[in-house]
């Protein structure tokens, strides 16, 4: 099996332990050999170690990855761009990105994007940048609450959780878990949701699927990224194989 020598560029703390997590977990072929944190490091350390692949975070705080890559020679290794928000997916598609990685990073999509290493197979037709658009739909959420309607990014929230006619939303914000009480129902958000690749798990639970870590099968429980465990329905375990 080859060997990528890899470079991660990532400034959230979350997101790389995440990834890094990941890597180790299930891609042997992937050998990491630098953790950057800011675009002034990874135009450092690039050129030192001369990656084979580099994962790397389009909104940095010193400069978006955009900037960095036309500080170098970026044909020398691959790109998986890794980024919160489908705004850039375009900037990305065009520098012919070997693949564009929605976070928090699911391992499914993860192994997709690395079984395209050593082939020419960039996102370039412009079916597929639709496609993938449609895919990372980043609406925002419209929550009312007593007095007001505040709006979240939906790829921000984790889990819904019933509490009586009203429903407390989970998301992360800055690292930060923090919660919001809805006065609507469950129901509600279920219908907006579920096409947005949320699951009904629970008579009292939506969750993101996109945030689930683990199935718990012993206790019937999905185990979230931000570490929240959640009940599984008897007849919703088919869900989880």
């Amino acid at each position: 099996m080859k060997t990528y020598n890899t470079i991660i560029v990532e400034d959230d703390s979350f997101h790389l332990e995440h990834l890094v997590d990941l890597l180790h977990a299930g891609f042997p072929q992937i050998r990491i050999m630098k953790v950057c944190k800011s675009g002034k490091e990874a135009l450092e350390q690039i050129p030192l170690h001369a990656p084979d692949l580099l994962f790397l975070d389009i909104d940095l705080g010193d400069m978006d990855a955009f900037q960095l890559l036309n500080k170098m020679n970026w044909n020398d290794f691959s790109v998986i761009f890794t980024t919160a928000y489908q705004d850039w997916a375009i900037k990305a598609f065009q520098v012919n990105a070997l693949h564009y990685l929605l976070k928090p990073i699911q391992a499914e999509e993860l192994k997709e994007a690395v079984g395209r290493l050593g082939k020419d197979h960039q996102l370039t037709d412009i079916r597929e940048i639709a496609a993938a658009l449609n895919q990372y739909n980043n609406h925002m959420l419209a929550i009312r609450e007593k007095t007001t309607v505040q709006y979240l990014n939906i790829e921000k929230i984790s889990c819904l959780e019933a509490n009586e006619s009203y429903t407390k939303i989970c998301y992360t914000e800055n690292l930060e878990q923090k919660t919001m009480l809805s006065s609507n129902n469950l129901s509600h958000y279920e219908k907006e949701l579920v096409p947005h690749g949320f699951i009904r798990v629970h008579k009292s639970f939506l969750v993101n699927k996109r945030h689930v870590r683990a199935y718990q099968r012993t206790e019937s429980k999905v185990e979230l990224i931000n570490g929240q465990r959640i009940p599984v329905a008897r007849q919703k375990r088919f869900l989880f194989g």
